[in-house]
């Protein structure tokens, strides 16, 4: 399945999901700053679904600076709350896989504004790499020792 197709196919269930629960609701009307003093309204919305990969080619390139492993996902998640004094929001992306990030925000008008971002970035170099080295306990590798007396001798080798 192609990257299109897994996005096509995770727009579908989610709109397959949330289509029966909006269509049994009435509108409802935002509140308004006149009628609910000092009360707004909270924000929040969810988009989840699943991903399902095959590439055929170079897959490090293809996900060179993303996690496209297939699974269940919580591809974006944000709440936003606003009071006459305050105001805080929660962003969440790719929860749960490599390329995940996470925002918080406060803002106390006048007085105080903060943030923190968790931002990962991976960077998938090969998905078939190999090493001359070998793992003899944590943190130590070693070269075996005709590998090692070749490059010591300066003899042209490939390892």
């Amino acid at each position: 399945m192609t990257m299109h197709r897994a996005v096509v196919l995770s727009i579908a269930i989610t709109l397959a999901v949330l289509a029966p629960a909006a269509a049994g609701q009435a509108p409802v009307a935002p509140a308004s700053p006149d009628t609910a003093p000092g009360l707004a309204a909270a924000v929040a919305e969810v988009e989840f679904g699943g991903r399902l990969t095959n590439v055929s080619g170079d897959e490090a390139r293809f996900q060179r600076y993303r996690d496209l492993r297939d699974g269940p996902t919580v591809d974006r998640f944000r709440y936003r709350r606003d009071r006459d004094t305050w105001s805080t929001e929660v962003a969440a992306d790719h929860v749960g896989y490599r390329d995940q990030r996470y925002a918080v925000g406060f803002d106390r008008f006048g007085k105080l504004r903060t943030s923190f971002e968790w931002n990962q970035v991976p960077l998938f170099y090969s998905i078939d790499t190999t090493t001359p080295y070998r793992r003899e306990a944590e943190g130590v590798l070693r070269l075996d020792n005709t590998s090692r007396l070749a490059v010591q001798n300066g003899a042209p080798t490939s390892v």
